[in-house]
């Protein structure tokens, strides 16, 4: 279930970053593909072009051959490797992730346009063990350094507040235990021009958080505040801040809103959030 984001290898050479890359040191499936010069290996990883020799044996100067320590899984040395970790089946954005449609009753008692802040929050929960085989091969320490969100529409240069919990909870139940979350990191990002527009598309944001544990859960929320309208007796008009990206395909562990049209308790939905993780790994 790796999410089309390719890889950040990917990424910066499109967009003209002039990065260069080892054998075998990105991570990749057939949908992903790899950077130019490269095609993904039997293995699950990227290989140079005319690359015979399995990831896990290299050959020195002299033409003879070595175990490689830099090889994945080599636990010798190993140098970081570039990983998108994604829960969900497909990354095609086809609806918005649930958010409130109509105002509470509480927000609207004498029709005086009062403007009040609504905040909605999304969650996806990430088990490092569920990546420890091909095509991610992590198996020890994960240094998060970007959020992917699925964008379905913003208005206004929306602020979205995207943090990482540590998360010792139970892991897919049917509500998030927010007793179990410990804040590690945080960052406030402004998505979409001044105006409403529905962006449809990736959106990355570079995060600076502590390293994950090897074998550790935690936890992504992204957060945005609505403008309910008190006009009267409902329904309020509310304009909408950020709405994350869905589609319902299927997913691997949870993902969770909490709104202010449902309970404080962020409970399961079926949307399938669009949120990943890209970080290094050794």
């Amino acid at each position: 279930m790796v999410r089309r984001f390719a890889s950040v290898a990917l990424m910066l050479s499109s967009c003209g970053y002039g990065a260069s890359f080892r054998d075998c040191a990105i991570a990749c499936s057939q949908a992903s593909g790899c950077p130019g010069g490269f095609f993904c290996g039997s293995e699950g990883l990227c290989r140079s072009g005319g690359a015979t020799a399995s990831c896990g044996t290299s050959v020195t100067d002299g033409g003879g051959t070595q175990s490689d320590a830099s090889a994945p899984g080599s636990g010798i040395d190993a140098e970081p490797r570039d990983v998108v970790l994604s829960e969900t089946t497909s990354n095609d954005m086809t609806e918005s992730a649930f958010g409130c449609t109509a105002a509470p009753a509480a927000d609207c008692p004498n029709g005086d346009n009062e403007a009040i802040p609504e905040e909605t929050a999304w969650y996806r929960e990430f088990a490092l063990s569920d990546f420890s085989g091909t095509p991610w091969d992590v198996t020890g320490a994960f240094q998060i350094t970007t959020v992917h969100l699925g964008c379905w529409m913003s208005n206004a240069n929306a602020s979205v507040t995207i943090t990482v919990y540590g998360y010792t909870g139970t892991l897919y139940g049917a509500t998030l235990d927010q007793s179990s979350l410990t804040q590690i990191g945080s960052v406030v990002a402004t998505i979409g021009p001044a105006q409403v527009f529905t962006c449809t598309n990736d959106v990355a944001v570079p995060i600076t958080v502590p390293s994950i544990a090897a074998g550790s859960a935690f936890v992504v929320g992204v957060t945005s505040t609505d403008t309910v309208h008190d006009s009267g007796s409902p329904p309020c008009t509310i304009t909408y801040a950020f709405r994350l990206g869905a589609n319902g395909s299927g997913e691997s562990r949870g993902s969770y809103v909490g709104d202010y049209c449902a309970t404080g308790t962020p409970i399961w939905t079926t949307d399938d959030a669009l949120i990943a993780v890209e970080g290094t790994t050794n």
